[in-house]
């Protein structure tokens, strides 16, 4: 069994974490998210917008987003009506086809997600490279796009970076990524 400090010393931690990480980080305004619904809580480096919408066969999605430099950051969660993990390749495919991407190196996550139940879980790492339509030229740029993907009994969390190669560096992605955590 893994020795995690009891729960305020972890909230302690993580109000660390983040005080640290805002000099290296000056212009994000990392702050938490949670949601009941969800179950979830976790950083996002600026205030986020959400939405809900059904994306058939009986599955609801629920979506937060946010912009920070040039990078959008996201975190959703979608209810299916059968087990979650089954739809972890529809989800690293729509990921793949709205950036016209390539797989970079998809693995299983390792480190245990914290909070999370250990039976019914699959946990994966998903790195594209991508191209997404310019705003002003209408030419395609390149675009990375880093996303974990947790199957959790019918539920499927996804946390997911889109940003151009050089504009998100891996402590911002990590920050996110390492934030996430299961109430």
């Amino acid at each position: 069994m893994p020795c995690l400090p009891p729960p305020g010393r972890r909230s302690l931690l993580l109000v660390l974490a983040v005080l640290l990480l805002a000099g290296c980080y000056a212009d994000l305004d990392w702050r938490k998210l949670a949601s009941e619904a969800g179950r979830f809580q976790v950083l996002m480096p600026a205030r986020s917008q959400s939405a809900s919408r059904s994306i058939g066969s009986g599955a609801t999605m629920t979506l937060w987003t946010t912009s920070a430099r040039d990078a959008l950051f996201g975190v959703n969660y979608t209810d299916y009506p059968d087990a979650g993990v089954g739809h972890l390749p529809q989800a690293r495919d729509a990921l793949l086809g709205i950036v016209s991407g390539s797989l970079v190196d998809e693995r299983p996550l390792d480190a245990p997600l914290r909070g999370a139940p250990s039976p019914a879980r699959d946990s994966r790492r998903i790195p594209i490279d991508g191209r997404a339509p310019g705003a002003a030229s209408g030419a395609a740029n390149p675009v990375g796009v880093w996303a974990h993907v947790h199957a959790i009994d019918r539920r499927l969390y996804q946390l997911t970076i889109v940003a151009p190669p050089d504009a998100s560096s891996e402590g911002g992605r990590e920050m996110f990524f390492s934030a996430f955590e299961l109430r």
